[in-house]
């Protein structure tokens, strides 16, 4: 999934320099990864036995790897571009650098959506004030299953009521005008409107204790069934629509959650 996003990006932004960071694999995985990536695709680092959520690599890339840089936009591993972006990118990069002050920029909130990650977000680890609030979120809550999820499992239920990363970050630079928000409507063409993308999303689901635990899909609230069934068609019909040499070169632990998935709620 990541190689694919990482295709897509080279493909619909060629005007852009492109870092990918690997975390939560095996050596063998992520050998295999780095194998395929795209042309131009620059590899960064992170220790594999280092703790792995979001916040923390996050942290590492802004405070670390790319501390120099005066604005980047972080695209999550299961968002897929289509069409040009450039232009958008380019018009987004004017207004929120032109601000002068501006460190980040999320997308608008809607009620509807529930994510523990935003599908891409800019920031700007130069102008990152050195006492910034952590990008976790509240409350974290540290895992195993983040350094290694094939190999360990979480309990996943009570993490939807989270608030989200980068949450209190945002909150702390607004009351500077440091962060903004910007749209995800596609209704209005580019630059105003976003360009298409479709964010899979769902993995989070794969890492759920009760895929081999024994709970009793019936036991839990309609809401929570709904969301992995929609996770669980939605990384179905990715797999099913994906280049087979890619898919061979897929997890296969990650092959078999999803099959253990289809036989909780079928």
């Amino acid at each position: 999934m990541g190689l694919v996003c990482l295709e897509h990006l080279a493909h619909f932004a060629p005007d852009r320099e492109l870092f990918v960071m690997q975390v939560g694999k095996s050596h063998e995985q992520a050998d295999r990864f780095r194998r395929r990536l795209p042309d131009g695709v620059t590899e960064l680092r992170y220790s594999p036995d280092a703790p792995a959520e979001h916040w923390r690599v996050l942290d590492a890339l802004t405070r670390n790897a790319l501390a120099s840089h005066e604005g980047v936009w972080f695209v999550d591993h299961d968002v897929i571009f289509e069409g040009s972006w450039d232009r958008w990118l380019a018009a987004m990069d004017d207004q929120l650098l032109g601000d002068g002050v501006c460190c980040l920029a999320v997308p608008r909130r809607t009620a509807s959506r529930r994510s523990l990650t935003s599908p891409f977000f800019w920031l700007s680890p130069s102008r990152l004030p050195a006492d910034a609030p952590s990008f976790a979120p509240i409350p974290d809550r540290a895992s195993a299953s983040s350094r290694r999820p094939d190999l360990f499992w979480r309990s996943l239920a009570p993490s939807l009521a989270e608030r989200d990363t980068l949450d209190a970050a945002f909150d702390a630079l607004s009351r500077t005008t440091r962060a903004t928000t910007f749209s995800l409507d596609r209704s209005s063409p580019a630059p105003r409107g976003i360009p298409a993308y479709d964010h899979v999303g769902g993995l989070h689901a794969l890492t759920w204790s009760a895929l081999s635990d024994g709970t009793d899909w019936r036991s839990l609230d309609a809401p929570f069934r709904a969301w992995m069934k929609d996770c669980h068609d939605r990384l179905r019909f990715f797999f099913a629509s994906c280049d087979a040499a890619l898919l061979d070169l897929e997890d296969p632990s990650l092959l078999r959650r999803l099959t253990l998935l289809s036989d909780r709620i079928s």
